[in-house]
């Protein structure tokens, strides 16, 4: 049995890729689709050192659509 984590993994898109390219090999379609469902899934976060919270809010300003995006989170 598997343990159930609280809360998610924070990982880079690159690891992610990575780690689930090694389970078999998968094809592009079928790579993105297991990494989307462990996104939007919430088992993992993307996490990177670039975040699109703070690119948004400079090219955004404070308007209302850069406080509605969903920020990476950074390391």
């Amino acid at each position: 049995m598997r343990a159930v984590r609280s809360s998610p993994r924070l990982i880079t898109l690159l690891d992610l890729l990575t780690e689930l390219q090694q389970t078999g090999s998968p094809s592009e379609q079928a790579l993105v689709a297991m990494a989307l469902d462990r996104i939007l899934t919430g088992r993992v976060v993307l996490c990177g050192i670039y975040s699109l919270g703070d690119h948004c809010a400079e090219s955004c300003g404070d308007s209302e659509d850069a406080q509605d995006q969903v920020p990476i989170v950074k390391h």
